[in-house]
């Protein structure tokens, strides 16, 4: 269905299985009625990204799917130029830049003639293919699957103990016995706190004229992580979802449309005029998906189990061995790199105060711990509050408390 059209389809590739599935399961559908069939594969490299630049493997999945490959090379200095355009079509905010690379592939989507592509988003979400959601399928027995219970929870116990797994998304440690509340509202699940501490802004970073207005003291993103999803859905996760479907859930609910679908997905497209087409976002899909257990989602430490060994005739040994990387564009390394200058250029007072609701000392800190200690974290948020300057001037929105 998702390859019907009245223009030319092409797909997206990267280096994961998501992509490949979906340009593996292309190419075998389109061959059914031409064996001579050809999908073209875009894909995104950063030669300058090191063990980010994963397009050598998507290249090697593309010779094997026999697919035509069209690779964008895209530098620290194209992420940073780009930036403000991609903000003012995304309308909201990014850590960053993976979600700039997306835009800039649209763009070359677009100039090579195709106007819609396939990309693999969602499936992440259907099949717990990110490693903070291990400990929360680890912690409960799955009842289709025989686990020593004594096993489960020294893995749970190893994870829980080290910030190693997920740290390069959270850029920070993180507790597991803090947030007390939310994490009984969710059945104890950890997910929605590494999404709060990865995507929420710091509270640090609010003045005390918008923390009156709102008349909270001390925002609490765990809480507004848990409260994402209904109490008819917070019911079923204390009486009857397994942890990891509770974790599913709440990444659905939050992450996937407020920022995959914005920045990786529908609005890169569309900046260009592409329609992207999303077939883990199908709804028998989901609803299948949705009936199975959380065994054949993960076998640990293996993410995406079922999706692996369905592929598995389709895709190359490399790409059904190779673990989950999630595509995160190479930051900036220090203040002397094209978007470290950008950064240190643009984020001045006068912005910072035109918005009117964040604290400039705290913008300080953030650029003193980037630019003199490297701090990813800090870079991060630094992104974040270029986009809101970005937002605030292109939009001509009005300074905070301004009539």
């Amino acid at each position: 269905l998702r390859l019907r059209a009245d223009v030319p389809v092409a797909a997206y590739l990267s280096g994961g299985i998501d992509s490949s599935s979906v340009v593996a399961a292309a190419t075998t559908i389109l061959r059914q009625n031409n064996p001579n069939a050809k999908l073209t594969a875009f894909t995104i490299s950063f030669p300058h990204g090191k063990h980010l630049d994963e397009s050598d493997i998507a290249e090697r999945m593309a010779k094997h799917c026999g697919a035509d490959f069209k690779k964008l090379c895209v530098s620290e200095a194209d992420l940073s130029a780009a930036f403000d355009d991609a903000i003012w079509h995304f309308e909201a905010p990014v850590q960053e830049l993976c979600g700039i690379a997306k835009y800039l592939l649209s763009r070359l989507v677009r100039d090579s003639g195709f106007k819609v592509v396939l990309t693999g988003e969602g499936s992440d979400e259907h099949f717990a293919g990110y490693s903070f959601f291990m400990p929360d399928y680890l912690r409960e027995p799955d009842t289709s699957f025989n686990c020593d219970i004594d096993q489960r929870l020294a893995k749970l116990e190893t994870i829980e103990t080290s910030h190693h797994p997920w740290f390069d998304i959270t850029q920070r440690d993180m507790s597991y016995t803090d947030a007390i509340v939310s994490r009984r509202m969710l059945n104890g699940i950890s997910t929605h706190r590494v999404l709060a501490s990865t995507w929420c802004l710091p509270n640090e970073m609010f003045n005390d004229a918008i923390l009156k207005c709102t008349g909270i003291n001390e925002p609490d993103p765990c809480m507004a992580m848990a409260t994402t999803i209904d109490g008819v859905a917070r019911r079923k996760a204390k009486t009857k979802w397994h942890p990891l479907h509770t974790a599913l859930c709440i990444e659905q609910a939050t992450t996937l449309p407020n920022y995959i679908c914005i920045h990786e997905g529908d609005r890169s497209e569309m900046a260009h005029s592409v329609e992207a087409r999303v077939p883990f976002l199908d709804h028998h899909l989901t609803e299948y998906v949705n009936q199975l257990p959380p065994s054949v989602k993960i076998k640990y430490p293996i993410e995406k189990w079922i999706l692996r060994e369905a592929m598995k005739p389709y895709i190359n040994e490399e790409l059904y061995s190779r673990i989950k990387h999630p595509f995160i564009a190479p930051p900036a390394e220090n203040k002397n790199t094209p978007h470290g200058i950008y950064l240190n250029k643009r984020l001045t007072r006068e912005a910072i105060d035109a918005i009117g609701w964040i604290r400039w000392e705290f913008v300080e800190q953030m650029k003193a711990n980037f630019f003199e200690h490297q701090s990813r974290r800090a870079q991060n948020i630094l992104n974040m509050i270029l986009s809101l300057v970005v937002i605030s001037e292109r939009f001509k929105v009005k300074r905070f408390g301004q009539e």
